[in-house]
């Protein structure tokens, strides 16, 4: 379950957002895949896309997999969390994609059978990986801890972590409820790259 504070968090970004005439329209489910996946500046060919997005559901299946042993509420007491800390997110995906059970998995899949194909579609695979994941949590892949990222997963109800938890996107823009408020509260009194002694 989403901790008490993220739960009313997002129920204040609600009334705030109806305040500030802000819109927050239900997305599709994830992934969506009539629409055109754009990596590189370039558009996937959909002869490319299906077996790409069969690769990145056995990444986030994985992941989520590897999710279920973490202990969401205390994970430094999961077994091994010094090592999976230690792990980024981009050496998990390189390895995770060069095991023997990867490929096992995959190979129902004609993203694995079409070898001739299948080196392009991997790479777009983890290039997609990383962008979503990257995007969503606002560092690169390669510094986004492992187990931080598999404690978010566990602590958001594993598989409803990718279904549940971005249900709603604003139209006007990730930051638009923050410029509202810089707006409100007037951007004098608001202090960047400052550190916080005390909170009263």
């Amino acid at each position: 379950a989403l901790p008490c504070c993220v739960v009313t968090i997002c129920l204040d970004g609600f009334h705030y957002s109806q305040r500030f005439g802000l819109s927050y329209p239900e997305m599709p489910d994830w992934p969506a895949r009539s629409e055109r996946m754009v990596i590189d500046g370039k558009i996937v060919p959909e002869s490319d896309a299906h077996a790409v997005f069969d690769i990145l559901d056995l990444i986030y299946t994985l992941l989520t997999e590897a999710a279920e042993p973490v202990d969401a509420g205390k994970p430094w007491k999961t077994a091994n969390a010094k090592a999976l800390d230690g792990i980024s997110l981009r050496a998990w995906l390189e390895n995770t994609t060069r095991s023997a059970t990867f490929r096992t998995r995959l190979s129902a899949s004609k993203a694995l059978t079409d070898t001739k194909n299948w080196p392009r579609r991997l790479d777009i695979a983890k290039k997609a990986f990383a962008a979503q994941l990257g995007a969503d949590n606002g560092k690169d892949i390669e510094v986004q801890s492992l187990l931080g990222m598999l404690t978010v997963i566990k602590g958001h109800g594993l598989e409803a972590f990718w279904t549940e938890s971005e249900v709603y996107r604003c139209m006007q823009g990730n930051d638009a409820l923050a410029a509202a408020f810089v707006k409100q509260i007037g951007a004098d009194r608001i202090h960047l790259e400052t550190a916080a002694e005390t909170v009263t």
